[in-house]
This record gives C-alpha cells, sequence and structure tokens, in this order.
C-alpha cells in the first residue's frame, strides 16, 4: 500500500516536469525568462518566491502556456482552485494533453466534476497517453484516488502504460493481484461502464 501511493505521488510530479519538455519550443527569450522564473520560486528567500510568482502570474495572463501551466499548479497549493481550473480549461480548449491530464485529476477531487474528470483521462488513456494510462492504473488500485477501485481496470491500463514505456507500470503489475492474464477491449468498456455508474448512478447511460 505504502508503495502505490509513493507511485501515485511519482505519477503526479512526473506530469508536473513533462512541461518543462515544452521549453524547447518556445523562443529562447521566453525559455531564459521562464527558466529564471521557476528558479525563483523555488528560492527560499519569500521576497524573491513572491516576485518570482507575480511574474508567472502576468505571463499566464498573457496567454503564454506554459506560464499559465506552472501558475496554475501554483493556484492548486494556494487552494484557489476555481482560478487554476479556468487556466487549465483554457489550456485543454487549446488540446494541451498535459493541462488535460491535470485538469482531469483536479476534476477528480470535486464530487460534481468527478465524472467529467474520469471521462478526460479515460479518453486520453484510450488515444494511447501513456501517463493517464500509468496514472489510471494506479488510481485504480489507492485507497486515497477518488475513483471507486477495479482489479481489471486496474491491470488493464498498467499493462498498456507498461508497453507504452511506462517502466513502473512493471513493478506495479508485479504487485497487482488479478487473475486476468491479457487484456480485453470489451471487458474494459463492461468495466468503465460499471465505474461510470458507480460514480454517477443517475447518468444516462446506467440502467435505473
Amino acid at each position: 500500500m505504502k508503495n502505490k501511493k509513493i507511485m501515485l505521488s511519482k505519477i503526479i510530479v512526473s506530469i508536473v516536469a513533462l512541461i518543462f519538455l515544452s521549453f524547447f519550443i518556445s523562443s529562447k527569450k521566453e525559455n531564459k525568462i521562464l527558466n529564471n522564473i521557476i528558479k525563483e520560486i523555488n528560492s527560499e528567500d519569500i521576497n524573491v518566491k513572491n516576485d518570482a510568482i507575480e511574474k508567472l502570474e502576468l505571463l499566464a495572463k498573457k496567454g503564454n502556456s506554459i506560464a499559465m501551466y506552472r501558475y496554475s499548479e501554483i493556484l492548486i497549493d494556494s487552494d484557489r482552485m476555481e482560478e487554476a481550473i479556468h487556466n487549465l480549461e483554457l489550456l485543454f480548449e487549446a488540446g494541451d494533453e498535459k493541462a488535460t491530464i491535470l485538469l482531469g485529476i483536479t476534476y477528480l477531487e470535486n464530487t460534481e466534476k468527478k465524472l467529467k474528470g474520469f471521462h478526460l483521462l479515460n479518453t486520453l488513456a484510450e488515444k494511447g497517453s501513456s501517463t493517464s494510462q500509468l496514472y489510471l492504473g494506479v488510481c485504480f488500485t489507492e485507497e486515497e484516488c477518488p475513483l471507486p477501485k477495479n482489479e481489471y481496470l486496474a491491470f488493464y491500463w498498467l499493462t498498456l502504460a507498461e508497453k507504452n514505456g511506462e517502466s513502473d507500470a512493471n513493478f506495479l503489475l508485479k504487485i497487482t493481484k488479478t487473475k486476468n492474464e491479457k487484456i480485453n477491449r470489451e471487458v474494459q468498456k463492461e468495466e468503465t461502464q460499471k465505474v461510470i455508474c458507480e460514480i454517477n448512478p443517475s447518468s444516462q447511460s446506467c440502467s435505473p
């Protein structure tokens, strides 16, 4: 159990780390500015840190996608969820996969938006996002995760995540108890529907 909790935290951290890959497609000037801001945000000097956050906020308001993502993380840590979700939804509408994953995870913590969060993550996983596959694989076995526990879906998504290069999935598959030895798309659909109905029994696709 402890190992799974650590793994769930690692996955969230890895999602955050993906943002740095975007630096390579930014202009050199923006790249340098953002790098400096990120360093200052991690400063132990509270004045330097606060000043860096203000700079990041300004870049986010100007529409810089990297700044919007990073500032959303700060908003989430500060429990300013509505503002964070607003930024992430804008990035989601622009097709930003990293932001969509974080938005889905954030939605899961909101009872009214939990199903929407699951749909976002499940859709990305079905499209081949190894990060979403790994997150769902862990989430379906972890008590701390807001999704209903589901042994088959944990096995299904961890198996695909491993095939897509997520090395952590291999370790988790070894400690995940399941009688299933092969993944089956039809079974995945059936189990996904069960999860949807557990999250929201009044959903149109669920029997009365």
